[in-house]
């Protein structure tokens, strides 16, 4: 975000880039943290997340990393507010599973 017109806005030094970065906080690997990216999107942000995703996974975490064709970083969220989309079928999943989620119903 630093490098590009985002930062006019955001007005990011280094520091305050680093500091907030998802990959140098710590990490609770004891949590599944799926990570999604749109194959729409720019090549560098796609190539964070998967460093992202690889380093967690280098830390032990299990947990789902995928590329979703032709979705960017407006149209991906079609896949969490669809019913029949892959991030809220991934998200249904995760809170059958994990059982130390409360349902509401």
């Amino acid at each position: 975000m630093r490098h590009c017109y985002i930062n006019d806005k955001l007005n990011l030094d280094e520091k305050t880039s680093l500091e907030n970065s998802p990959i140098k906080l710590d990490q609770v690997t004891s949590k599944a943290l799926d990570i999604f990216v749109g194959g729409a999107e720019l090549p560098e942000m796609q190539r964070q997340s998967i460093d992202f995703a690889t380093y967690r996974k280098s830390l032990g975490a299990v947990e789902i990393f995928q590329s979703l064709p032709g979705k960017n970083h407006y149209t991906i969220m079609d896949e969490l507010t669809s019913k029949k989309g892959v991030i809220m079928k991934t998200l249904i999943n995760r809170l059958i599973i994990d059982s130390s989620i409360p349902i509401l119903i």
